[in-house]
């Protein structure tokens, strides 16, 4: 589901912060803001009647890569994709 978009071929190492993005159905709400702190938060149109949300930003390591995914899982969102945007934050 993760694809390496950096180009180069790198990929992050458990500790290391790397951006990537998220992409969910449905529209996330406005208190996520606080949530996902220091993420971009993008809403498209996905079809009719479908939205997506886009997060985007840097995650510190992968421990905070999963507790993102597990909040989004423990709200009831369904992850449509991630990618790897680049690493080293």
């Amino acid at each position: 589901m993760t694809n390496d978009r950096t180009g180069d071929g790198h990929l992050p190492g458990l500790h290391e912060a790397a951006v990537y993005r998220i992409r969910v159905a449905g529209r996330l709400g406005p208190k996520w803001v606080n949530r996902v702190e220091g993420m971009q938060i993008v809403f498209r149109g996905a079809g009719v009647h479908r939205t997506v949300t886009e997060l985007t930003g840097t995650v510190a390591d992968q421990a905070a890569l999963q507790g993102l995914l597990d909040l989004l899982y423990a709200r009831g969102c369904v992850l449509l994709g991630m990618d790897l945007l680049s690493t080293g934050g």
